[in-house]
């Protein structure tokens, strides 16, 4: 893949350059106080909505949703990436373990597995049932480590998230989902969603889903948030006080951006 970016925007660094960088990358985000849009909406430059299917994989399939909208948006190219192989690596992180089980993957594991291994496109490792839980061989490790990631922990407030969202780059972040009731609702409301009561005391019922939020509009006070439960349901619209509510979100994994690929020498 580092053909394909070579004399692009993507800029090289040197492994040992990386190594020195390692902890100044995971610093938590800080944004400078700017006057922002009204509205911002990166759907443009996303590439088409995946469809995570049946396994745990919606981490997984959000990463790759971000470096593909990376690299469309600085090179014109549309390039599919391996969610399989984002997937694999997150959960081995997580656990300690070569060994994993189609379980879910954190956030913060899935982008420090990002940085680690790159990332290969989708024809070398491809999202095939028999890939789940497999170890990726040798020859995929070598195609993905031609890129690393600038990983950004992005704070959970208004003003954080609407700036990273009006500097080009979109953020990963869970939320408690009725997927059935919810589901429902988008569809007849134009993909609009109501807000929760963040109070039910059924909330724990509700799973935890990793979705991109690719934009924002101060108008109806929504977030415009990218799915990967396939093409009929891939973009819907969440208010912003529903990012906000502790009970709503996963908090203790955060919220995690890339800001950058970088190719290494």
């Amino acid at each position: 893949m580092i053909q394909t970016f070579r004399n692009r925007s993507f800029q090289p660094v040197a492994d040992r350059d990386m190594k020195r960088r390692r902890y100044r990358l995971m610093r938590l985000c800080q944004f400078p106080t700017q006057s922002l849009p009204s509205h911002i909406d990166l759907r443009r430059w996303m590439t088409p909505v995946e469809n995570q299917q049946d396994y745990d994989a919606c981490v997984a399939n959000a990463f790759a949703g971000i470096i593909e909208y990376l690299i469309l948006r600085r090179t014109g190219l549309h390039i599919d990436v391996s969610r399989m192989f984002i997937y694999y690596n997150g959960r081995m992180i997580q656990g300690r373990s070569w060994a994993v089980s189609d379980d879910g993957a954190l956030k913060r594991d899935a982008v420090l597995g990002l940085r680690k291994f790159g990332v290969c496109q989708e024809f070398i490792w491809p999202y095939e049932p028999q890939n789940v839980n497999k170890t990726p061989p040798p020859h995929v490790y070598e195609a993905a480590k031609e890129i690393t990631v600038v990983p950004l922990k992005i704070p959970r407030n208004l003003p954080a998230m609407k700036t990273c969202l009006a500097n080009g780059i979109p953020f990963l972040i869970g939320i408690r989902v009725n997927v059935d009731e919810t589901s429902d609702e988008a569809k007849q409301n134009g993909g609009y969603v109501s807000m929760p009561d963040p109070n039910d005391p059924n909330l724990h019922l509700w799973g935890f889903h990793a979705v991109m939020i690719v934009g924002y509009d101060d108008r109806t006070q929504y977030f415009i948030v990218r799915n990967s439960w396939g093409a009929d349901w891939g973009y819907f619209f969440i208010p912003y006080r529903y990012l906000l509510e502790r009970n709503l979100v996963n908090v203790n994994d955060g919220v995690w951006a890339i800001s950058d690929i970088i190719l290494r020498l």
